[in-house]
């Protein structure tokens, strides 16, 4: 019965989506935000963006039409007519997370608006680096903190704010080429809603699918060549919610025989932590400001090596996956099994920046 419940949440989210993100460009249009041609990015042309306010409207639009009908109908006698009595018995868990959920959906709409402004005026870094923390904290002071058994409350927090604004910032570099920060955010979602259906948490794996298919819809129009971008906006926003959606789930269970889970989003992100290390350290080494637009990013780096810019797309989302596929196995094995997922994930990433480094002495 669940598989029914995840189906059509998911295939409602992909619909709302693949309505709304026509409706966006064409607003984008009219109004005229548009990403003009830059020498220092994968668009040739001034494209529509948009496109991560219509991400975002698909999500909210998916969890919270469903949250209100839930609530209007908890106490009519409705609910338990409609509703199968195995997912019934979840549904007063689900309302007593409401806060929690409608922070989340707020702060991402923060970080909207923020991506939006700096897409139409170029935020100062540092401004833009305020606003992402002042996102994170409308999240902490709900309730999502991390706390990986760490004593005291401002530790927890301090850490939470850091994984938010980090991730912000990854999706944010990510979206360099048509297709690549949306793809990865996908596949990251849907490894996510695997390991949450694995471990029976049920009220994080509706809203993570929500959001895979909110940007599966985007992505039918962003897969290279891209008729709408996402913009700041919608790369910023998918970080931030991954981020958040990866503090509400607790990844450590009674089953798991080691405290490693936990790092699980880590490994599972890999790839975009990955690609915000690489170019800020390159960026530095060349004394350039880490936020200036550069061909510094991963995706330029494979091409550089010879792909196409579709093909370098194509390989970092099988990167994501095949580092990710192994982290879905975290909360179930002993310590052997955790290091060989962790040996395993770090050679990945090993064997591609030996690659980098030799293709470009070549």
């Amino acid at each position: 019965m669940w598989a029914l419940v995840y189906a059509y949440i998911f295939v409602f989210s992909l619909v709302v989506s693949l309505f709304c993100v026509p409706v966006a460009r064409k607003v984008a249009l009219k109004l005229g935000v548009l990403a003009k041609a830059h020498p220092e990015k994968a668009g040739s042309e001034p494209t529509p963006l948009l496109g991560g306010a219509a991400i975002y409207f698909s999500f909210a639009f998916t969890i919270l039409i469903h949250w209100a009908l839930l609530l209007a109908l908890q106490n009519t006698g409705l609910l338990e007519r409609l509703v199968p009595q195995q997912v019934l018995h979840y549904i007063p868990g689900v309302v007593k997370q409401s806060g929690r959920l409608l922070s989340i959906i707020f702060g991402g709409l923060l970080i909207l608006v923020l991506g939006i402004i700096d897409d139409k005026r170029e935020l100062r870094p540092l401004w833009k680096l305020i606003g992402q923390v002042v996102c994170s904290l409308a999240v902490v002071l709900a309730g999502v903190r991390i706390t990986l058994f760490i004593p005291g409350f401002l530790p927890g927090c301090l850490l939470t704010v850091l994984w938010i604004v980090a991730l912000t910032n990854a999706f944010n570099f990510l979206d360099n080429v048509d297709g690549l920060s949306a793809g990865v955010a996908a596949i990251a979602s849907l490894l996510f809603f695997f390991t949450a259906v694995c471990l029976k948490q049920y009220f994080v794996s509706l809203i993570l699918l929500a959001l895979a298919g909110s940007t599966l819809g985007f992505l039918r129009y962003n897969f290279p060549p891209a008729t709408i971008f996402m913009g700041d906006a919608g790369s910023m926003f998918l970080g931030y919610t991954l981020a958040c959606l990866t503090v509400v789930a607790t990844f450590y269970s009674g089953e798991s025989q080691t405290f490693f889970p936990v790092v699980l989003p880590v490994v599972v992100l890999a790839i975009p932590l990955y690609e915000l290390i690489t170019v800020s350290f390159i960026r530095w080494r060349k004394n350039l400001p880490v936020f200036k637009a550069s061909k510094d990013h991963f995706s330029f780096r494979l091409v550089n090596l010879g792909m196409s810019r579709r093909g370098a797309v194509l390989f970092i989302y099988l990167l994501t996956f095949c580092i990710g596929i192994g982290a879905t196995q975290l909360p179930k094995v002993n310590l052997l099994g955790v290091t060989v997922v962790l040996v395993q994930s770090v050679t990945i990433l090993v064997v591609v920046a030996l690659l980098e480094h030799f293709g470009k002495q070549e």
